[in-house]
């Protein structure tokens, strides 16, 4: 199948409509369009990924988070995006990006996070298209309040890593806002769902310091939160590419570039 006919597919699975506005989806490196017998599904674009496509030989590359966000003023070996843009170039291999979309999608990025927790649906945080269920953020709750030390070792198990966290007098958890990646600046959204606890990527000190005392504040870290969706989006895909594709792959890279030191 060509790749102009396999693009048509993934917007038809993946509406750019549902993208966060000003968010850079779709098709960023294309090698023309040329027949597509292999596809590799990623959570994000690193050298170790773009090797890994390679001796599958890969002729799609298929990830969460957008490789050009900034526009180019250049594409140079010293640059990291630029040089990953000629290394897939180099090697016959396009690339699309799927990113919030995803995170819309009712059974994207937050609904896996939630259903790992244990978490019902209320609702999505803010409604894009209420007709189809389309949001960003998940509002979920316990049938059965859990204390706080539960909480908190459940998320520290669900995201094997240990956990950033602030906390309030509030020792039950029932109900939950998540938001998969860096969702700080949905935070005035957020109290006005009077939750008992708020689940997101990448706070700053100074938002510590803002919930600390209202509501249970949880930062797993953003790989951690993200580390279920390129499974989610390869098993969407897998349920309706052509038989005419050959082969379709799940990365086994880990891309976090964050490492953490213990002294256990």
């Amino acid at each position: 199948m060509k790749l102009s006919h396999l693009e048509l597919i993934l917007s038809e699975l993946f509406p750019s409509k549902y993208a966060v506005e000003g968010d850079k989806i779709g098709l960023q490196v294309n090698c023309g369009d040329n027949i597509v017998n292999n596809i590799h599904v990623a959570y994000e674009l690193t050298d170790e990924v773009i090797n890994e496509s390679i001796s599958l030989k890969t002729d799609l590359l298929i990830v969460f988070h957008p490789l050009i966000y900034k526009p180019l003023s250049e594409v140079t070996f010293n640059d990291r995006v630029g040089n990953l843009i000629i290394k897939l170039i180099r090697n016959n291999i396009s690339l699309y990006v799927i990113h919030t979309i995803y995170d819309t999608n009712p059974k994207g990025t937050n609904y896996l996070i939630a259903e790992k927790l244990g978490l019902k649906k209320v609702s999505n945080l803010i409604d894009y298209f209420p007709e189809e269920d389309i949001g960003m953020g998940f509002v979920g709750y316990y049938e059965n309040p859990i204390n706080a030390k539960q909480f908190l070792e459940l998320c520290h198990n669900t995201f094997s890593n240990p956990i950033r966290y602030c906390s309030c007098q509030n020792k039950f958890i029932k109900k939950v806002v998540l938001i998969g990646g860096s969702g700080s600046s949905f935070l005035n959204s957020v109290l006005k769902t009077d939750t008992d606890a708020f689940i997101t990527a990448d706070n700053s000190y100074h938002t510590f310091h803002r919930l600390k005392g209202k509501i249970w504040l949880i930062d797993p870290g953003h790989y951690e939160m993200e580390q279920f969706v390129a499974k989610g989006i390869f098993n969407v895909i897998s349920a309706h590419i052509p038989k005419t594709v050959n082969k379709l792959t799940l990365s086994s890279v880990n891309t976090n570039p964050v490492d953490y030191f213990t002294n256990e």
